[in-house]
């Protein structure tokens, strides 16, 4: 019975877990080399088990389920990330061996993902993702989830996969901040400008009513590069706007690639 208190202990991690989901849109940067990074001390499953390389996570030892309760809370606050995701994957065994209720061990399904995520390892992270709508298609994390599988499609470039994961997003509430405007990304990335466009002025149409919104305002004051009267007209909602006040730096950006557009249009009258 002390694996099941360890289970749910463990399982509460899965709260934090929306926080390391950093991906957001934003203009285009130019690519640099990847460079290697060190691998961080302790990451690497608890356990004596040996790792089987053909696994995109390792098997641990089950002999100790208190042990792995820690180990993977205590990996998971360092940001190392395959041991916690191994620790906890050893945890839904030893639930799914001991009888434990799936919808008990729903959190270890999102949290796993979320390690595989940050890795970065998108197949699995996708994979686990995809078992946690199978197995909780209305679980508490499913907008999260659906949210971090689009987003994994955009990470890997998969634009027409991207865009068709983050429409049905950008109309749900708890999700429809960071969807809409990911979402005109995604089509701008997917040679559909004016889709973007189009997406960005539908939804603002009703006004700007949050810092996000603000955000989304900008980029769209970005799409109009041929037309930069159009930003203008954006521009000026957007300073009236008090959410304004935390983004001044981007809107003075936005402002100067407006007043150098029309610059440019001006030459060539």
């Amino acid at each position: 019975m002390k694996s099941l208190s360890i289970l749910m202990r463990a399982c509460l991690c899965g709260t934090l877990a929306l926080t390391i989901l950093p991906l957001q849109a934003q203009a285009p940067k130019k690519e640099e080399p990847k460079k290697e990074e060190p691998k961080k001390e302790g990451d690497k499953p608890a356990g004596d088990a040996p790792a089987d390389s053909k696994k995109a996570i390792p098997d641990v030892d089950l002999g100790d389920p208190d042990g792995l309760g820690k180990g993977a809370d205590e990996a998971f606050g360092k940001g190392q990330w395959m041991n916690a995701a191994a620790n906890y994957n050893g945890l839904i065994q030893i639930g799914t061996k001991v009888g434990v209720p799936p919808a008990e061990m729903e959190p270890l399904y999102f949290i796993i993902g979320v390690c595989m995520f940050n890795i970065p390892n998108y197949d699995e992270a996708l994979k686990r993702f995809t078992e946690y709508t199978q197995k909780f298609p209305t679980g508490p994390k499913i907008h999260q989830v659906n949210l971090a599988i689009a987003r994994i499609f955009r990470a890997q470039k998969k634009w027409p996969e991207a865009i068709k994961q983050y429409k049905p997003l950008a109309d749900i509430a708890a999700t429809r901040d960071d969807a809409l405007l990911e979402l005109a990304d995604a089509y701008k990335e997917n040679q559909e400008r004016d889709k973007a466009i189009t997406l960005l002025e539908t939804k603002l149409a009703p006004g700007l009513k949050n810092t996000e919104d603000v955000r989304a305002a900008l980029y769209l004051v970005d799409l109009y590069e041929e037309k930069p009267e159009k930003g203008v007209a954006w521009l000026e909602k957007v300073k009236m706007t008090p959410n304004a006040r935390a983004v001044v730096a981007e809107i003075n950006f936005a402002a100067m690639k407006v007043a150098e557009s029309l610059m440019q249009n001006e030459k060539f009258e």
